[in-house]
């Protein structure tokens, strides 16, 4: 935060590991309320005491990284979307006087009745210090109570992103799901 009169800096949040991702502005005040970190999942990290309880409320709506979209200018009302690794992205309209969201709508619904399996983060050390930030997706057949480890070897298919100015990123991936529906980590 930069003071425009006397220059001064203010430090608000930072993370070690990565940059700060989507950033959460009061919409009449313009001053700074959550930061979202996406280091292996994206998380939220609450900045202002006024939207904790919000944020607390919210995460109980659905699983996945909730994103407001959109505030009323009175701050009563939230547009919150959803995303996940096993769901299309789901809209809440989330009330701040009532801490109550309610559902409008899923963005795929059809995706939602597929047996779709989880996105496990996973994060490598490499000789030169920096993590590598990894994503697996393993069959059902392989991993059947979903933690992450596979039961029983499978084969894998191994997808490398477009780096270094790009990475994978947690959530919803077609080919993931594709490859894993057919028997391939």
């Amino acid at each position: 935060k930069i003071d425009a009169k006397t220059k001064k800096k203010t430090l608000i949040h930072e993370d070690e590991r990565v940059d700060i991702g989507n950033v959460l502005v009061h919409p009449t005040e313009y001053t700074v309320q959550a930061v979202e970190i996406d280091f292996d999942k994206p998380t939220w990290v609450v900045i202002d005491p006024k939207v904790e309880k919000d944020f607390e409320g919210i995460h109980k709506l659905a699983e996945g990284v909730p994103h407001i979209t959109s505030r009323t200018l009175d701050d009563r009302t939230w547009i919150i979307a959803f995303d996940s690794d096993r769901a299309s992205p789901r809209y809440y309209r989330w009330d701040r006087t009532k801490q109550a969201g309610e559902l409008l709508f899923a963005s795929r619904p059809a995706l939602d009745e597929q047996p779709l399996v989880p996105m496990h983060p996973v994060v490598i050390p490499s000789r030169d210090t920096l993590d590598l930030v990894s994503y697996l997706t393993l069959p059902r057949s392989a991993d059947p109570d979903g933690d992450g480890k596979a039961d029983q070897p499978a084969p894998m298919v191994l997808l490398v992103h477009g780096g270094p100015w790009a990475r994978d990123a947690w959530g919803y991936n077609p080919l993931h799901q594709l490859l894993a529906n057919r028997g391939y980590a």
